[in-house]
């Protein structure tokens, strides 16, 4: 299992591989629907082998007309979803879910992030989060009305605080709860290099120790409770 916090060009790669190696089924999720030429003709080589879905929003409809016949030409499934702003890529193994529109500008200009991963609990959840978008969507050339919330709101809320956890863990420095020197975030090692050798003497978990891994502040914390109460609430 490998779970990834991508950026830029990057994200174009991972796109790219999640559609070719599909072997099943995609999932494209996105405001806009403006593809790049070559990510749309990747989308074209896998039609008719695999089942494709495309969910936009559903205001935007008439700004994509050229796209949409293209995609309903070659097979695509394509959804207008009402206040739809999600972006999401996958297949049945693979994921992005991040900043990045399926649009040519998105791809060239934009300073664009995401987590990009085979995580089987967070694919499970995005697969069902897709399920509830599909039985929201509308009908191609109908006006999109307003909807009470749908049981997909609580779906895609947990999906989010999964993947705002995974962030963390990957782009986030913390402190080593003994000296304080910053060191990689990491609550089941939250002690640099040269304290861990020292609290290998002993193996004590629950010694008291001087900083919270999180904030960095002076604050008792140990092994086994690593994050001062403010962090741990925080979490």
């Amino acid at each position: 299992m490998s779970t990834k916090f991508i950026v830029r060009d990057q994200i174009n790669s991972a796109i790219l591989r999640i559609i070719e190696t599909a072997t099943r089924e995609i999932d494209q999720v996105s405001l806009y629907l403006d593809p790049s030429e070559h990510l749309a003709k990747a989308i074209e080589r896998q039609s008719g082998k695999v089942a494709i879905s495309i969910y936009f929003r559903a205001d935007k409809q008439g700004d994509y007309k050229e796209a949409l016949l293209r995609f309903k030409k070659i097979g695509v499934s394509c959804y207008p979803v009402p206040n739809l702003h999600a972006k999401i890529y996958r297949n049945e193994k693979l994921y992005f879910v991040g900043s990045m529109n399926l649009t040519k500008s998105s791809v060239i200009n934009s300073e664009e992030c995401g987590i990009y991963s085979d995580d089987p609990e967070l694919t499970a959840g995005i697969a069902k989060f897709i399920s509830e978008l599909r039985d929201m969507a509308i009908k191609i050339g109908d006006k999109p009305i307003v909807r009470a919330p749908s049981p997909g709101v609580k779906i895609a809320s947990t999906v989010v605080n999964l993947i705002k956890s995974t962030i963390d863990d990957l782009t986030q420095k913390g402190y080593c709860i003994r000296c304080g020197d910053k060191i990689e975030w990491n609550k089941l090692k939250p002690l640099c290099a040269t304290c861990f050798r020292e609290w290998r003497k002993f193996e004590n978990p629950d010694y008291t120790e001087k900083f919270c891994h999180r904030c960095g502040k002076k604050k008792k914390t140990s092994i086994t409770k690593p994050l001062c109460i403010e962090c741990f609430k925080a979490s």
